[in-house]
């Protein structure tokens, strides 16, 4: 295929390669162009699809273009290494393990895992504009994925506001710190956010385990949010009632001064997986639960949040590659 001369290329190579004038353009324009650029690219990779296995349907076509661009951004900014022991590999590296699943396994895994995989791709090309992305690129490269990329998700989820967001460095909090500092306030409202392994049992000490770990996160004196990911596991008749009975039981305590007070709101997300085999897909469905002890500011920003990300208001965020 004609695709090897598409590949996509990292907004930094990109600047790198300009001369003249065109170098000293403000970084606002840069990525503008970059992401014209990066349109094009896209372009003619589904073109060429299109050129090459004209016997496919449109659907079809779609998706082989955007694993093929998820793929060329994945190795571009990683390398061939990373690539071939992270996503393509039949034994899986111990950071993808409870991710990625191995190929040919389950036909509801494999939609599962081809869906986390093009979603950590999109959050890194987006994530490129922030000055903060080293940060972004270190964890990717270094951690565990699951993590990782469910902080990528919350962050690009906050961009939906048009206030800025930083991922803060966790080699200098040593696990005793927030994830995401959100500039609404000053000081910026703390983030804190966490992921169940897709093995977890669904209970109320799960629950209130990890609402307890998170508020400690959260500094003396302020109210932050949560944003957890749920196992699709979890999804079934019910779910909804118990899970936010669970989470009101959580976010109270016998002792007043308890840090459970400090989290405000839980966002919770859920990649639910449907359809019957041969038209499996996925799809993120959040969630959102107010404490009893919200402040009425923090109310209002969750749900506006909620609003932009539930009527698809994602312009202010930088814009997906495919």
């Amino acid at each position: 295929m004609r695709l090897i001369g598409h590949l996509i290329p990292t907004f930094k190579s990109f600047v790198e390669g300009l001369s003249g004038e065109r170098a000293d353009q403000p970084r606002q324009v840069l990525w503008y162009d970059y992401q014209l650029l990066i349109e094009h690219r896209v372009g003619e990779i589904h073109g060429d699809l299109q050129d090459e296995l004209p016997e496919l349907p449109p659907e079809r076509i779609k998706r082989l273009a955007n694993k093929a661009v998820a793929d060329s951004i994945m190795r571009a900014h990683f390398g061939d290494v990373w690539f071939e022991r992270m996503y393509e590999a039949t034994n899986l590296h111990r950071h993808a393990q409870g991710f990625f699943y191995p190929e040919g396994q389950n036909e509801y895994l494999d939609e599962l895992t081809n869906y986390r995989k093009q979603e950590l791709a999109r959050r890194v090309h987006q994530l490129q504009f922030a000055d903060w992305f080293g940060l972004v690129h270190d964890a990717v490269k270094k951690d565990y994925l699951s993590g990782v990329a469910f902080e990528l998700d919350v962050a690009l989820y906050l961009m939906n506001y048009p206030l800025n967001v930083e991922r803060r460095d966790a080699s200098l909090a040593a696990g005793r710190d927030f994830d995401l500092s959100f500039w609404i306030t000053v000081p910026p409202k703390a983030v804190e956010v966490k992921t169940k392994e897709d093995s977890t049992p669904f209970n109320a000490r799960t629950v209130s385990k990890t609402v307890k770990t998170a508020s400690g996160q959260i500094p003396e004196g302020q109210s932050g949010f949560l944003f957890l990911r749920l196992p699709p596991p979890w999804v079934g008749p019910g779910l909804e009632d118990a899970y936010h009975e669970y989470l009101a039981d959580a976010l109270t305590s016998t002792d007043p001064t308890s840090t459970r007070y400090r989290i405000s709101a839980v966002f919770s997300a859920v990649d639910k997986i449907y359809g019957r085999p041969g038209n499996i897909a996925v799809s993120r469905v959040w969630d959102l639960f107010i404490a009893d002890h919200c402040l009425p500011e923090d109310w209002t920003l969750a749900l506006r949040l909620k609003q932009l990300y539930d009527a698809n208001l994602t312009y202010m965020a930088p814009s997906t590659p495919f």
